[in-house]
């Protein structure tokens, strides 16, 4: 190892005059490579989708992916209007909602040369064209519940009103008890739209294994249609010709409108943070250019270090484009943690290269050494990052496996571009202007103000190493506390600020509906006509009936066939109240169905397949926290199969799953947690098995390396648990980047300590030098990037300003950790390497090349 540690410094300290033979061609190709990277920038795929957070074969994925085969997308739009003359039901109402509707319909089945945005609705419904079954004598008739011929008068108008309230299925769906809000219900094809590649063929397999379900209830075997994933620009501009429509003075003038949904959702996501992206990172840029000029007080030292992290960005979102990969929700986290490497990066260089200029080197001296000394410490610390983020990649979750990739990829990239360019830039232009460096000559003993605060921390360490490491203990231990509280519960609704549009608008509709999210059992009988068996139909109205009473504090409607089969078979008996029940005779049943489906063959489709072999028990159900919708979830499995299990003699090969998005949200939610989890042991233990490797010792590598960056992540998990932050995607996120900034601070502090140990033997004057050449630059980075991420805790979105808080203090932490608990364990263990000597051992000098320096 300490062979590996000299030929490396060797290198490092050859690298300078090598560049600087290559220089024109190096500029060539960065020149070449950045161009290329800025026109794959507009080709970048954002795609938030929940399905992307799912391995193949998935079993949760796989049903979805099966519901929607057979019954299409459930990523709809609610509209709710809000009748400003207080009377959906007024004369103005009524012909501002046929107009709107009409238009709405246009718009669907408009063509142009370009597909058009609102061609993804699939179907409109409201009170204008909702089906409505009426007898004539001994024919069923449906029709639309108000269509084209108009009421006429006062009396008319109530007439529709006492049909609309009185028909089980319109209240909460259509319109309010009240009659002051309507809704207008708009299904999509988002989410539903089949891919037109062939499916691969290893994945055929896997789908089409026969395997039995947990239930004992056999799985279906046919594949499901592979879809292709929905670009979050698509959910925008549907938005945002939807709202187009509705602005218009006609339809504003008499009503207010309020849209919930899952496109409204990934709309205001985006729309949110591509106008709060800018603005937050050019606030980071801001403040990183500020720290910089207060750390260097030159120009030069900023603009190469801004020009190095904008190129890195333009590299990693530049390729990422050229690729075509789908970067998910973690986009902004990747775009985060290259200006993260490239400030630490950067500054490590600058703050060498200025402390041996103030040391009285000239410029090339001074540059050789700081490369040899942070060169080598920069790319153990890339490496150790790499590994980090690239054991991502091993997780099975596309977004995390993307994450990860990338996140290598860029510390990677970041450390090229400052080991390559950064000595090229500062030969053209350094910090150190010629009159700047005869005063440095001119005074050996000026001294940078950090450098005295420096001085008196290494005091503080040396005196009080014991009380050091005895308060960062009680403070873990606390933490350790707060970390206990930890829950994965929240409402996906909660993540957005209460003035929001979006929340305000759901919280009104869900106050009115009673329930704006979907949870479906989708029944696969597995036999043709099966849905026509009263038994069959008798389980489902059980199942509906009990799910409504047992857990009507989460489930407020049930829509199904067998709601369509009472309200018919009611209809066709003089509207008899106690004819609202599934006829028992096989043959009145299959009397029902047929003139219901010649009636309304639409309908019957959303709730029952061609084959009557599919069936769907579509359930509204209240926006609540994630563990009410697990609960209710295993509820509706324990029914589902107690209540079906006397039919598997006759329907051996049913399958019965509940399905939804409900399902899918919390599935991801845990999937990307555990995953996450998962994700966090492997990168500790490769990175443990690294500094083990770099410092041959457990004692040094694995007891104080590893114990100052478990500080800060506790600090995180301490703080989340004591105020109440759910565990999710975002505040978990904070924790590669912290490991990354805190790993990076303590390999630069150990192999600059382990340089000067093995050239002194003398502990304090080891860790004085250390402290002096690593300090400012930990603290600066430290500083900076806290700074930086404090300034996002005003973002709207709610994960995204607990992000930045929860960075911020664990940067600040992470630091604390490194300038205090690490140099008390180094004293306190009397940590040195194989080289060192004792507490009077010789001083050895440095070879810089050129010239040798004896450290005072």
């Amino acid at each position: 190892m300490k062979k590996i540690f000299q030929n490396t410094g060797i290198f490092f300290e050859n690298l300078l005059p090598n560049l600087r033979k290559a220089k024109y061609i190096i500029f060539a190709l960065f020149l070449v490579m950045t161009v290329a990277a800025w026109f794959g920038m507009d080709r970048v795929k954002r795609v938030t989708s929940k399905e992307s957070s799912f391995p193949q074969g998935d079993f949760v994925l796989k049903t979805l992916n099966q519901f929607k085969s057979e019954f299409g997308s459930k990523e709809s739009v609610i509209i709710m209007y809000e009748a400003k003359d207080g009377d959906i039901f007024s004369e103005n109402s009524l012909e501002a909602l046929s107009l709107l509707n009409e238009e709405l319909v246009s718009a669907q089945i408009s063509q142009g040369e370009n597909s058009q945005p609102l061609n993804h609705i699939v179907k409109i419904k409201s009170l204008i064209n909702v089906g409505y079954q009426e007898v004539d004598g001994d024919n069923l008739h449906s029709r639309q519940f108000i269509g084209i011929n108009f009421p006429q008068s006062d009396a008319e108008r109530e007439k529709l009103r006492k049909q609309a309230l009185e028909h089980r299925d319109f209240p909460g769906t259509y319109l309010s008890k009240d009659s002051k809000y309507g809704f207008i219900h708009i299904t999509t094809d988002f989410g539903a739209i089949p891919e037109e590649e062939l499916q691969d063929i290893l994945e055929e397999d896997l789908l089409e294994e026969d395997l039995e379900t947990d239930e004992g209830f056999e799985e279906i075997t046919e594949t499901p249609t592979k879809f292709r994933s929905i670009e979050d620009f698509e959910y925008t501009q549907f938005l945002d010709a939807l709202e187009t429509i509705l602005k218009q003075s006609k339809y504003n003038d008499a009503f207010s409108f309020h849209l919930v949904g899952y496109p409204a959702i990934v709309a205001y996501i985006t729309k949110v943070m591509s106008e709060e992206v800018g603005v937050i990172f050019g606030g980071l840029g801001l403040i990183i250019i500020i720290g910089l000029w207060i750390l260097f007080r030159s120009l030069s030292a900023v603009v190469w270090t801004m020009g190095i992290i904008i190129l890195t960005l333009i590299w990693a979102v530049g390729f990422s484009g050229w690729i075509q990969v789908e970067m998910g929700g973690m986009f902004e986290a990747i775009q985060f943690l290259v200006i993260v490497v490239g400030v630490g990066d950067s500054v490590h260089i600058l703050s060498g290269y200025l402390f041996f200029r103030h040391r009285q080197e000239d410029h090339t001296n001074a540059l050789t050494s700081a490369l040899k000394k942070s060169g080598l410490a920069c790319l153990l610390t890339s490496l150790t990052t790499m590994v980090g983020f690239g054991s991502l990649m091993f997780v099975p979750i596309k977004e995390i496996q993307i994450f990860g990739g990338f996140a290598a990829l860029s510390v990677g990239v970041a450390y090229l571009f400052t080991i390559i360019l950064m000595p090229l830039l500062l030969d053209l232009w350094n910090p150190i202007s010629k009159k700047k460096s005869e005063k440095i000559l001119q005074s050996r003993r000026s001294v940078p103000w950090i450098q005295a605060l420096i001085g008196e921390i290494l005091r503080f360490n040396w005196n009080y190493p014991k009380t050091i490491i005895a308060g960062f203990t009680v403070v873990f231990v606390m933490s350790l506390g707060g970390a206990s509280q930890i829950t994965m519960d929240k409402n996906i609704i909660h993540d957005f600020p209460e003035d929001s549009w979006l929340r305000i608008a759901s919280e009104l509709v869900e106050s009115v509906t009673g329930g704006t999210q979907s949870l479906q059992v989708f029944i696969d009988m597995n036999e043709t006509d099966a849905l026509k068996d009263p038994e069959v139909l008798n389980k489902m109205n059980l199942l509906q009936k009990k799910l409504l009473k047992e857990q009507s504090d989460i489930v407020v409607r049930g829509m199904s066939l067998v709601n369509v089969v009472k309200n018919t078979n009611q209809i066709l008996n003089e509207n008899r109240e106690e004819m609202y029940r599934i006829p028992q005779d096989q043959r009145a049943l299959g009397e029902v169905l047929f003139l219901f489906n010649n009636g309304n063959p639409e309908d019957r489709r959303n709730l029952v397949s061609d084959d009557y072999r599919k069936a769907t028990i579509n359930l509204s159900v209240r926006n609540t926290k994630f563990s009410r919708y697990r609960n209710l979830i295993h509820i509706v499995e324990a029914e589902k199969n107690q209540l079906f299990e006397p039919l598997l003699e006759r329907y051996p090969k049913m399958d019965i799953r509940v399905t939804g998005p409900v399902v899918l949200e919390v599935h991801q939610e845990l999937y990307i947690t555990e995953s996450l989890y998962r994700s966090f042991l492997i990168t500790i233990g490769v990175i443990s098995l690294i500094l083990l490797f770099l410092f041959g010792s457990i004692r040094v590598g694995l007891f104080v390396a590893l114990i100052p960056n478990l500080f800060p992540i506790a600090i995180i998990f301490g703080l989340m648990g004591g105020l109440g932050f759910p565990l999710d995607t975002f505040t978990l996120v904070v924790v590669p980047v912290v490991i990354g900034i805190a790993v990076d601070d303590t390999i630069h502090f150990l192999t600059h300590f382990k340089l000067e140990i093995e050239q002194r033997g003398n502990l304090k004057e080891a860790l004085n030098h250390t402290l002096n050449e690593v300090g400012q630059a930990v603290i600066f980075t430290s500083l900076i990037l806290s700074t930086g991420l404090f300034f996002m805790t005003w973002a709207t979105s709610i994960p995204i300003s607990r992000f930045g808080l929860l960075g911020g203090i664990a940067i600040l932490a992470a630091m604390l950790a490194d300038l205090l608990l690490l140099p008390a364990l180094c004293k306190v263990l009397d940590v040195r390497f194989e080289s060192s000597e004792g507490e009077d051992g010789p001083i050895k000098p440095l070879n810089l090349g050129n010239k040798k320096i004896i450290f005072e």
